[in-house]
């Protein structure tokens, strides 16, 4: 991957402003990517709570090449990852999820200085900070998104209010149920992610023993529209629609992100 095309997809990234998370299930990865790309969603997030992470990476990248793929719930550090390991054979390293087609990496840890030196350029990196202190860091050394779990809508304003000018691209994540969307992005999240648990909601149950891709193609749909609809009404003139180039995109986003210079 180039910078150009990084920022392409970044853009790609922010302006779907919600990633629907593939947590551990049996729901089939390549028919809910379907089902995501049904409903005009064209990035998700693959966990690596998932058994066979690596061969649903390659096989949604295979089904469909222009999908946006990044893993989730990675770890950076070989040490820890050869212990978890030798409790779950099937977790990948960063290196082995990018040979499968991984377009970055989603963390709830900080990731390491080297990390950033070896994939910020090719890869888009959200790793999970608690502070501001930690998002800080993880921003000054290349991060395109900030991830945080669990804040209240009053919790985002805090950590990215006017003392700190608004800088950070915040990935919020964990019990954002629809009714949230809006709160979080009227509070400036720059994007909003959640599981298929909380997307299907009282129908995932069901769905995990008789699959409806068609509902979760449904359900998704209304998350993306949330976003749109909060992004609209209280940020007119940010976040425009295709067909506003990559750069016209990125010159309206009031957080920093790394291709701020052009």
């Amino acid at each position: 991957m180039n910078t150009t095309t990084l920022k392409d997809t970044y853009v790609r990234i922010h302006r779907q402003g919600f990633m629907p998370i593939f947590v551990r299930d049996e729901l089939d990865a390549v028919k809910l990517a379907g089902a995501c790309r049904e409903a005009g969603i064209s990035a998700i997030e693959i966990t690596c709570r998932r058994d066979g992470v690596l061969d649903e990476v390659a096989a949604v990248k295979r089904a469909y090449p222009e999908m946006i793929v990044l893993a989730g719930s990675t770890v950076d550090d070989s040490e820890i990852v050869a212990f978890i390991k030798s409790k779950k054979p099937g977790m990948p390293s960063l290196d082995e999820l990018a040979a499968a087609g991984a377009d970055g990496f989603v963390a709830q840890l900080p990731f390491k200085r080297e990390t950033f030196e070896k994939y910020a350029a090719t890869h888009i990196l959200a790793p999970g900070v608690t502070t501001i202190k930690e998002a800080y860091d993880m921003l000054q050394m290349g991060a395109h998104f900030t991830k945080f779990c669990y804040l209240t809508k009053d919790d985002l304003k805090k950590v990215n209010g006017d003392p700190v000018h608004g800088i950070f691209p915040l990935f919020i994540v964990g019990g954002v149920t629809l009714d949230k969307i809006e709160g979080y992005i009227q509070a400036g999240a720059a994007m909003v992610a959640a599981g298929w648990d909380v997307i299907l909601g009282a129908d995932y149950a069901a769905a995990r023993k008789n699959p409806d891709y068609r509902l979760a193609s449904e359900r998704v749909a209304h998350f993306a529209d949330a976003v749109r609809a909060a992004r609209s009404q209280f940020f007119p003139g940010m976040f425009p629609a295709e067909p506003a180039s990559a750069d016209d995109y990125l010159k309206s986003l009031p957080h920093y992100h790394p291709f701020w210079r052009g």
